[in-house]
């Protein structure tokens, strides 16, 4: 594609968002079914297709990358709207997790994006596997996917919202979990890119990175269960809600995570003494030096 400057792509990224939330509100509100979660799954599901849309006119599916961590904010944020009645102490601090959460997670993304001539390496790479099918694993794999499971990471939210309920110490364990996960994930990935600028062809042990060797995942993977475990100590109902950090776990533990792994491998042979020595994402502190 045509060069595009960094400041020039923000803003496209930044339209194409602006649209899709438009595009939900219109169809939010013009869908019959009574049905708060129903319709949000919905509305989130036809935002994605349009930034998969200009994903494709781009011809670069990193247009997606911000969903995931814009999507969150916005949702919630909606809800408290719908539900129209004076804020809780306890809807104070879900919706302070939340945006604690998603903040971190698009400033990183922010601080990384070099502009939409650039795609992750890993988009590349799904493509270049399977050209055949691409058109699938573009929508369903990269755009589609992430976004039902991150519905289903908040759908504890729901519950906690449309149901308030007395304050408890589960509750506030939760949040305190929901608070650190991306506290944990900012430190790490602030310690990557500080080790990058100065090492390019070696990978970071350092840090938080000595004692896990993916504690930025392991902050993203902990973060989900608090948000559940917010639920539970609210209404305790319905479990069923387990599915959303469950299925973002296997997500990271089966397709993120060996990914990354298999990358780092062909990039630094070296890797493999480090998997022998640092947990996948665990941290363990009593390891030798």
């Amino acid at each position: 594609m045509k060069t595009v400057t960094r400041k020039s792509s923000f803003l496209f990224i930044f339209l194409i968002y602006l649209l899709s939330f438009i595009a939900c509100c219109f169809l939010f509100n013009e869908l019959e079914n009574d049905s708060v979660l129903f319709k949000t799954l919905l509305c989130t599901a036809a935002a994605t297709m349009i930034v998969w849309f200009f994903g494709i006119i781009f011809k670069n599916s990193s247009v997606y990358d911000p969903y995931w961590s814009v999507q969150p904010m916005v949702i919630v944020s909606m809800w408290f709207i719908i539900r129209g009645t004076p804020f809780l102490l306890t809807d104070i601090l879900v919706l302070l997790a939340i945006f604690v959460w998603g903040i971190r997670l698009t400033w990183n993304w922010a601080v990384t994006f070099k502009g939409l001539q650039y795609q992750d390496w890993r988009y590349s790479m799904i493509k270049e596997n399977n050209l055949k099918m691409w058109f699938f694993s573009n929508l369903f794999g990269i755009n589609m996917m992430p976004t039902l499971l991150v519905y289903a990471g908040i759908v504890p939210v729901y519950y906690i919202i449309f149901n308030p309920s007395e304050f408890s110490v589960l509750f506030l364990f939760g949040f305190i979990v929901s608070i650190m996960a991306p506290v944990i994930s900012f430190i790490s990935d602030q310690q990557l890119r500080s080790f990058r600028k100065e090492n390019h062809d070696t990978y970071i042990f350092t840090g938080l990175w000595k004692f896990s060797r993916h504690p930025n995942y392991l902050g993203e993977i902990t973060f989900w269960w608090g948000v559940f475990l917010m639920q539970m100590g609210l209404i305790g109902r319905p479990v069923i809600t387990i599915a959303g950090p469950l299925m973002i776990t296997l997500l990271f533990i089966f397709i993120s995570i060996p990914m990354m792994e298999k990358h780092m491998m062909r990039k630094h042979p070296e890797y493999l003494d480090y998997q022998k020595n640092v947990p996948l994402l665990k941290f363990n502190f009593f390891r030798k030096a």
